[in-house]
């Protein structure tokens, strides 16, 4: 409502227009008294300006006190925020009373500070107070869609079924990579071999743009035409499905209802929880009595007899290993062979030919050369050829050449034969292949010297046969019919081993050790500590026998213990009643990428338990991950507390600040506080530098108020 502020400017118009002319003196007297009445201060001033103050953004600061005294009684006068600004929403506070946000307002009002406010109620324990959730999700086909669809609801093209999709993402099991949709708010099942569909999005005809329902139904009925529903019948990925179920078809022994079993089969990350058990006659308990030796883990169990069948177990565990070379060619289908012949012969590689070498030509070294046999440990490489420098700098040992290697037997010669330092149990090393090389014995000085008839000549290689002796590389041959020489670099001895498969193969020849000849491998054995993947089997009336053997070591004939290594085990079978015999199980986490009806094996992380228990997979529904709590209150730990009916309890509230309790606890109580609520006060300091890594220290705690 507008008033008019001043009305002296009126006063004249009221008078008749006979003062006019002969009272004017009286006309300006009244005037002048309206004029000193509408000045600041005085009556008429207030009463026109009544509306004004009524209004607190308009009313004069002597009035601002008067609206404090009504509406804000309880506050303060040293409050440090603004009074009439405080005035105009303290409403906002009032209506806020009972909240968080009250006394995070009224502190700043009052103190001009922040402040916290701890319910003790949310860290009281109670049982059952929890809420349990389980993920889900699908397996799909590959689709440029499935991105797109984070967000959005989709249906199963067959009953309905509906869920959000919260995520997506991929996963590679088994060398195929699979689509994987997580969802949230899920309606029915989306089963096996359905189309996803969705509702909410569209494409453009051009098969790029993709926009939501909202959109599209912002488009004009024109441009409609141009955009069409991104997944149909024809075009939507199928569901894979997931994990479902399992039937057992083997229920293993000594299990307990609860215990949780990981499914081993094409798929990865399958948990089944027992959920039935019973007593089965028939059963096979295995024991181990003694481990044996020379076993691998892969070595092979049998279990004859009983009138039973499927019992079986692998070998679980090895200490006191070692490791095997293991022969796979059969020596018995060559024991015949000669090896070197005369018609072999071999090969001299020659250089510094002088002269001309003739096929038929007799030829001989033309000086006896000595040699040294040692036998020797070769490490590290192990794998000394011919023609190799052997040295030990540190005794002085050079030129020392090793022209003949046959296994751990190597022939020298070179002027470093001589050295005093070359004794038993000097070392050296090779400077081409690195071993070393560990004299055990050395033989006597031999004087090496060879003779035989050329059959093949070419620029730089002769080959000899009819030999008798030995060519000692980097010393002279010579030619007795037309006195040809040359110097030999290297000596080739054939031979005739084709029986043997890796000779063939690799080009072997007489001068290679027998071990890179025969086809070999390494073997890892040892002493069997447990047994594993145990299947007890069924319709057992009788004790089975039971044979446990790694063949290969077996054959070697080797003693240890009470028999051969590789055949000294002894497990005992005992055919009986078993207990905890899986009946059925529950799927606990669906895991990814198992395949319908397929074989399985469930086993269970108890290394006391180690039966198998097998089954076949159904793969029907959406899949699901290991449940979880949303939080911790319905947990006993030390985190929660037990009510105590004072300050652990849900009607009390703690207020953290900086200053005592006594200094905010009446503004409090008449301002904010519920009735029925208890008041607790804690002092804190806080760091005058505050940062991530800083926090308060609480110091004292205040009685409540109640």
């Amino acid at each position: 409502m507008s008033v008019e502020k001043y009305v002296s400017p009126f006063i004249q118009a009221h008078f008749p227009s006979f003062y006019k002319e002969y009272g004017p003196n009286f006309i300006a007297f009244v005037k002048a008294y309206y004029e000193w009445m509408e000045s600041t201060g005085n009556p008429l001033q207030y009463a026109r300006s009544l509306y004004e103050y009524a209004d607190i953004d308009t009313t004069a600061d002597t009035f601002v006190k008067y609206f404090k005294n009504k509406y804000m009684l309880s506050i303060p006068e040293s409050v440090v925020a603004d009074k009439r600004l405080l005035a105009k929403h303290i409403l906002d506070l009032y209506k806020s009373k009972g909240s968080l946000r009250a006394y995070e307002l009224l502190f700043r009002i009052l103190f001009n500070e922040d402040i916290q406010v701890y319910i003790p109620g949310d860290d009281v324990f109670k049982p059952s107070d929890n809420r349990y959730i389980i993920p889900q999700y699908i397996e799909v086909t590959d689709s440029k869609f499935l991105n797109d669809l984070v967000g959005r609801t989709i249906v199963g093209s067959d009953d309905g079924s509906s869920a959000i999709v919260e995520n997506y993402s991929t996963k590679v099991v088994n060398n195929k990579t699979l689509n994987i949709m997580t969802l949230s708010s899920v309606t029915g099942s989306f089963k096996y071999g359905q189309r996803i569909l969705c509702n909410d999005l569209y494409v453009n005809i051009d098969g790029f743009t993709v926009i939501g329902s909202y959109d599209y139904n912002l488009l004009s009925t024109a441009n409609k035409a141009n955009w069409q529903l991104a997944l149909s019948t024809n075009n939507a990925p199928f569901i894979l499905g997931s994990l479902s179920s399992i039937g057992i078809t083997n229920g293993g022994s000594g299990f307990n209802v609860g215990d949780y079993l990981s499914v081993n089969g094409n798929g990865i990350g399958g948990v089944a929880r027992v959920s039935s058990t019973r007593a089965e006659n028939g059963k096979v308990a295995f024991t181990l009595l003694d481990g044996g030796s020379g076993y691998s883990l892969n070595a092979v169990v049998q279990v004859v007899g009983g009138g039973g069948s499927g019992a079986s177990f692998k070998i679980g565990g090895l200490v006191d290993k070692e490791v095997f070379h293991i022969n796979t060619d059969l020596i018995q289908d060559s024991y015949n062979t000669q090896l070197e012949t005369t018609s072999a012969g071999c090969n001299l590689a020659i250089t510094g030919v002088s002269g001309t070498f003739h096929s038929g030509d007799n030829v001989h070294s033309s000086a006896g050369v000595n040699t040294v046999p040692m036998d020797v440990t070769l490490t590290i490489n192990r794998n000394l050829a011919n023609g190799e420098s052997l040295s030990n700098t540190s005794l002085g040992i050079s030129s020392v050449v090793a022209y003949r290697v046959d296994g751990n037997l190597v022939y020298v010669s070179g002027s470093g034969i001589t050295n005093a330092n070359l004794v038993p149990g000097t070392v050296l090393s090779s400077n081409t292949s690195n071993t070393i090389v560990t004299v055990n014995r050395l033989h006597p000085v031999q004087n090496s010297y060879g003779n035989g008839t050329v059959s093949f000549v070419n620029s730089s290689i002769i080959t000899i046969t009819g030999d008798f002796g030995y060519f000692v590389p980097s010393y002279g041959i010579v030619s007795a019919n037309g006195g040809a020489t040359a110097t030999v670099t290297s000596i080739t001895r054939n031979t005739n081993w084709s029986q043997f498969p890796a000779a063939t193969v690799n080009n072997k020849n007489l001068d290679e050790q027998i071990g890179l000849t025969l086809t070999t491998y390494d073997l890892e054995v040892g002493t069997i500590t447990y047994l594993s993947q145990i299947n007890p089997g069924i319709g057992y009336v009788s004790n089975p026998t039971v044979t446990v053997a790694e063949q290969k070591v077996l054959d070697l004939q080797i003693p240890d213990k009470t028999g051969f290594k590789g055949g000294n085990a002894i497990v005992t079978a005992k055919a009986g009643n078993a207990n905890g015999v899986v009946t059925a199980v529950d799927i606990y986490d669906s895991g990814y990428g198992y395949e319908p009806d397929s074989a399985i094996s469930l086993s269970s992380s108890n290394t006391q338990n180690q039966t198998v228990v097998s089954g076949r997979t159904v793969v029907n529904i959406q899949g699901k991950s290991a449940g979880y709590f949303a939080n911790r209150s319905g947990f006993l730990s030390d985190t929660q507390h037990v009510i105590d009916s004072t300050y652990w309890q849900s009607l009390s509230y703690d207020i953290l600040a900086s200053r005592m309790m006594s200094t905010y606890e009446q503004f409090v109580r008449d301002l904010v506080h519920p009735a029925g609520v208890a008041l607790y006060g804690t002092f804190r300091v806080m760091s005058e530098v505050q940062n991530e890594h800083t926090s308060s220290q609480s110091f004292s705690l205040s009685q409540p108020v109640t």
